[in-house]
């Protein structure tokens, strides 16, 4: 026990007069997580130990020791101690013990602190944490309102980082966004249209369904979800005010009475206090910020305080305790602290000076453990940490880190566990994201992904666990006997099970296949037969019934979905042009139009890239690569440009991230990187990207994370594998894996476990697990197929 041994040595006499540690701790509090405790103003002197005293009630007032301060701590049974390692740190975690919940566990560290001329052990400050049974979700999506098209994209998370699902078009100019607290539901201003659309979000299945929008005010450009997410508020600029809602069972919002409470002149952010019974708007035109008492019953507003602070307030963030409110005065860069009182409802006065924060920042956010600021900075493409001063709870007065990030960051948000955070870069289209030291808060990039057409806002979206990607389904096209048939896949142990009856392709050759992971809907472009068939996939039991009849499309090569799942279009070998379709499940796809593409081009591959936004095709005789602008209304097609490319461009894969698509050509036996543009689209042959790979190549395939590529020879009957750098969009060769005879087709499963080979002459299916650090391949499983001639594949996408 410490607590005799304090005494002891308060007993022994006084030691020379220094300022108290600071002890801060971080994490929800939750049974099950982790809790990280810090203390400042310790030094370390070996062997001498500092000490982290926990226990589970406090005495008031504290208890003097002498010249080591005040104990708050009672000295029950439970007083135990953990030593340190000197870097003042200690991770706990919080037994996973139902028991536990509603217990305070209080703590102290204990350790020597210099005054410049003697040392003494001092008792640091008094860090409490009351356990809960659940903590913050995990971040399960990131929903994004891309503001220059007018949809919202929705993106799946787990510890690999950000991959695409898909978008949502409306009719509406999205400036901002708001999560429910159980990630079911997003809300978006719509600043133009003066309204609140919201979406239902199934985040089991990774879809999402709008719902009826309602009106705001007159330019409605930040929108809030209460704490409890009973109420809706939004913040309307152009008519000074904040409209209220109550949210129903469904997640619809519904007008308070009064509807509207007044919001300052040009209102344009909003913040809750932790509590849930403030909330604060900064008003950037009139320069103050309002402090509104929340009804417990309704949730109407009710105007407690007003702070001016000019300096056109245009971001907010609220310590976590409650009592302090940072705030950003855009205008004059400068970073000011107010004191709140949470049981008045009154403002304090400044705490600490500004902190000079420079001209060019845009938005902040807050870590949940309250330790640490972040800031978004255009003028400097970066992303600005500055730590909170444990002594007032102010941010020090320069930054703790700077990180690189796209061009004009305009938005940074921390997900509620603070174990990652996002920044949205409206000037060059990108999302980039960041995993956050839990000890020093310091940003380290992910990666960063391409998203539509100038990104305003983002948001995380939480749930039980983070998403995991699987693939039950496996689905080959047999060219020889004119069927597709489906095959149970699973990727742990690389079984793949015929599940038996294949299904006519109603028409000669099915080679290239697709699925759209939104619908089930399945395509197979029969090469012989001229037509595109479609089927509904039951993701159950893998039973595939055709939709209506064929559509007429001259010698289809190949066939691609867009993200939405609404386009669906098939490269047309023997009319030289793009055939578009529109699509939908139940319902046979209808063909809307062909674009034509120069004479003599043959097209062979095509690939949509992740966003949705551009289509690019191979011309096998002209030795060309076309890009296409997709239409988000329609789905037509619009020509960018086209690079050359020597030795007939084959097949086409674009990267996950989508800044680079990689073409394999066929008589060089070489594949080549091109980079998009993320704003226009425009392709760029990647200079030194050109690897050799095996004979007759055909088909070329890349893992969902980005990480490896692989190319099927089917003249050298093997694989080429590479690693691919995701910066830079190169090529590092990891190996050449020899496959059964004639390899025409690949997939990859979606958590990218598992490579999928189809050999058609030999008609034989191959499952080679993918080795996750290096991209090597292992034979798993190796079957032979019940159609003739095995060669397009497709996989199904599930979320777990």
């Amino acid at each position: 026990m410490l607590l005799p041994l304090l005494l002891g040595l308060a007993a022994a006499g006084p030691a020379p007069q220094t300022t108290v540690p600071q002890l801060s701790v971080s994490g929800s509090g939750a049974i099950g997580q982790p809790l990280v405790y810090v203390a400042s103003g310790l030094t370390s002197l070996p062997p001498l130990p500092e000490f982290l005293i926990f226990d589970v009630a406090v005495v008031n007032p504290p208890l003097p020791i002498g010249s080591f301060g005040d104990l708050y701590l009672a000295g029950t049974p439970v007083l135990f101690s953990l030593p340190g390692d000197g870097s003042f740190t200690w991770s706990v975690n919080v037994p996973n013990d139902a028991g536990l919940v509603g217990l305070t566990f209080h703590a102290q560290a204990l350790g020597l602190v210099f005054d410049g001329i003697g040392g003494a052990l001092k008792l640091s400050s008094l860090a409490s944490v009351t356990v809960v049974a659940n903590g913050p979700g995990a971040s399960r999506m990131l929903a994004v309102a891309n503001i220059g098209d007018g949809t919202i994209g929705f993106l799946g998370l787990n510890a690999d980082g950000a991959r695409h699902l898909g978008y949502a078009p409306t009719d509406s100019v999205p400036q901002a966004l708001a999560a429910a607290p159980d990630g079911k539901h997003v809300y978006v201003a719509d600043v133009a249209g003066g309204l609140v659309r919201s979406f239902a979000v199934d985040q089991d299945a990774g879809k999402w369904t709008e719902l009826q929008a309602v009106p705001a005010g007159g330019g409605p450009s930040a929108v809030l979800v209460s704490i409890d997410g009973k109420n809706l508020y939004v913040a309307n600029a152009s008519s000074d005010d904040i409209s209220q809602f109550s949210i129903d069972a469904q997640g619809l919002p519904h007008p308070l009475v009064p509807s509207v409470t007044l919001g300052g002149v040009r209102p344009t952010s909003l913040a809750a206090h932790p509590d849930g019974d403030w909330i604060f708007a900064a008003a950037a035109t009139s320069g103050q910020v309002g402090a509104y008492a929340v009804n417990p019953s309704t949730g109407a507003l009710t105007l407690s305080a007003v702070a001016v602070v000019g300096g056109n307030p245009a971001g907010m963030v609220v310590s976590p305790d409650g009592t302090r409110v940072h705030i950003l005065r855009r205008s004059e860069g400068k970073l000011r602290t107010l004191a709140f009182d949470p049981f008045t409802g009154t403002f304090g006065s400044n705490v600490g000076p500004d902190v000079s924060v420079g001209s060019g920042v845009t938005s902040i956010a807050i870590d949940p453990s309250g330790r640490f600021v972040y800031l978004t900075d255009a003028s400097t493409t970066s992303l600005e940490q500055y730590a909170i001063m444990a002594s007032n709870g102010a941010p020090e007065a320069t930054a703790t880190s700077s990180t690189a990030t796209g061009l004009g960051p305009v938005r940074v948000r921390v997900d509620p566990r603070g174990e990652r955070a996002v920044v949205v870069c409206g000037a060059d289209n990108q999302l980039w994201l960041f995993e956050l030291d839990p000890i020093s808060g310091v940003p380290t990039p992910m990666h960063h992904l391409v998203q539509r057409n100038v990104p305003a806002d983002a948001v995380f979206l939480t749930g039980p666990d983070e998403i995991e990607y699987t693939s039950r389904l496996l689905l080959a096209g047999h060219r020889d006997s004119n069927e597709v048939r489906s095959y149970q896949l699973d990727a742990a142990t690389g079984s793949l099970i015929d599940l038996g009856g294949g299904i006519n392709a109603t028409g000669g050759s099915p080679r290239g296949l697709a699925l759209d992971r939104a619908t089930g809907l399945a395509l197979s472009a029969n090469f012989t037969g001229n037509n595109l068939s479609a089927f509904d996939l039951n993701v159950d039991n893998g039973n595939l019934a055709q939709v209506g009849s064929t559509a007429s499309v001259a010698t289809p090569y190949d066939v691609a979905v867009e993200p939405s799942g609404r386009f669906a279009f098939a490269s047309e070998a023997g009319g030289n042009s793009i055939a578009g379709f529109v699509t939908a499940f139940g319902t046979a796809p209808t063909l809307v139009g062909s674009t034509p593409m120069p004479a003599s081009s043959v097209p062979r591959g095509i690939a949509v890239d992740p966003t949705g936004r551009f289509l690019v095709a191979t011309a096998s005789i002209t030795s060309r690569v076309h890009t296409y602008r997709i239409s988000a209304v329609d789905g037509a097609l619009e020509s960018i440009g086209a690079v050359e490319m020597s030795g007939a461009p084959w097949d086409v894969v674009a990267h996950p991230d989508g800044r680079f698509v990689y073409v394999l050509t066929r008589t060089a036996k070489r594949v080549k990187a091109i980079e998009l543009d993320p704003v226009i689209g425009t392709p760029t042959v990647v200079v030194g990207v050109s690897p050799l790979v095996g004979d007759a190549p055909e088909a070329i395939a890349m893992d969902p994370l980005g990480r490896f590529l692989y190319v099927a020879n089917s003249g050298s009957d093997n694989i080429s594998a590479f690693e691919i750098d995701r910066e830079t969009g190169g090529l590092v060769s990891i190996g050449t894996f020899a496959v059964a005879d004639d390899p025409r087709g690949l997939a990859i499963d979606a958590s990218g476990s598992v490579l999928v080979v189809a050999n058609t002459a030999a008609n034989i299916l191959q499952v080679f697990g993918i080795d996750p650090v290096t991209g090597d391949l292992g034979i798993k499983m190796m079957i032979g197929s019940n159609g003739l001639g095995p060669l397009g594949l497709a996989v199904t996408t599930e979320l777990d």
